[in-house]
């Protein structure tokens, strides 16, 4: 393994390790003002992530770090073609890191509900960003033989792109959803089911549709699967994470009824 393979495993594992541990958080955020009914619920689905939120964010703080170290000509690329695109990022999760801290400033109900919203919707973007910015990675990006970028903004946010953002919405949504549905109990965990449920297949269908438009965007994007063996590892492990969403919401609503019919009435 030559050392540019090497970064580029570990910028991949870092990437990836974000997109688990801080995914849950974005999707918490996303679903943040449909699943909590009152300021109550709110709080709870904050307190769900508070120990561990600001902590997953150090993975993508890592993955920039690596870029600089080891691919210095992309991330000057990166960061001179797309920075409306990053300074969005970095304004996201700063509003979101507000909404999350302030919101427990002042106990007021317009107070509080105003920061939900940020943090709601500021969660809601950066998944619909980075799923736009992993759809134009696999769609291909413009540039010159120097490495400038050749386009604007608007070049990024095409049909592909769109349909990637969507699809990042719906998966981190239901990661929210099942995380929730872990730390929480009572009506709010049998809500989060349902969201999850309903989630489920929503971000099946994108997928579907993704992998569709892939072989008209990039006719050739399943080279590597065909040519080595390895690659396949990752789609069947997508696979299986998706079969064990299924298995465990079935089991936890088993158990869930189950603990229902075994309570005394009256």
């Amino acid at each position: 393994m030559t050392l540019n393979t090497a970064w580029f495993v570990l910028l991949a594992f870092m990437l990836a390790g974000y997109a688990v541990l801080d995914g849950f958080d974005l999707g918490v955020g996303a679903i943040h003002l449909l699943l909590g009914r009152d300021r109550a619920e709110r709080t709870r689905l904050i307190d769900t992530i508070g120990p561990v939120w600001n902590g997953n964010e150090v993975w993508l703080l890592g993955a920039g770090g690596a870029l600089v170290a080891a691919f210095p000509n992309l991330y000057a690329a990166s960061f001179s073609g797309f920075y409306l695109a990053l300074m969005l990022v970095l304004w996201l999760l700063l509003l979101r890191g507000l909404g999350i801290e302030f919101r427990h400033q002042i106990h007021h109900e317009l107070w509080e509900n105003a920061w939900d919203v940020v943090f709601a919707i500021a969660s809601l973007l950066l998944a619909l960003l980075f799923g736009v910015a992993l759809g134009n990675v696999l769609r291909g990006v413009p540039f010159e033989a120097n490495g400038e970028f050749r386009g604007s903004f608007a070049v990024l946010l095409n049909p592909f792109s769109i349909l990637g953002g969507a699809l990042a919405v719906a998966t981190l949504a239901m990661h929210g959803a099942c995380w929730v549905a872990l730390k929480t109990d009572g009506a709010l965990q049998d809500r989060a089911r349902r969201f999850a449920s309903r989630l489920w297949w929503v971000s099946l269908a994108l997928l579907v549709s993704m992998i569709g438009a892939s072989f008209a965007v990039r006719p050739g994007f399943t080279h590597n699967f065909t040519t080595y063996i390895w690659p396949a590892v990752i789609p069947l492990l997508a696979v299986a994470a998706a079969r064990s969403v299924v298995e465990i919401a079935r089991r936890a609503a088993g158990e869930s009824q189950a603990m229902d019919q075994s309570l005394p009435s009256g």
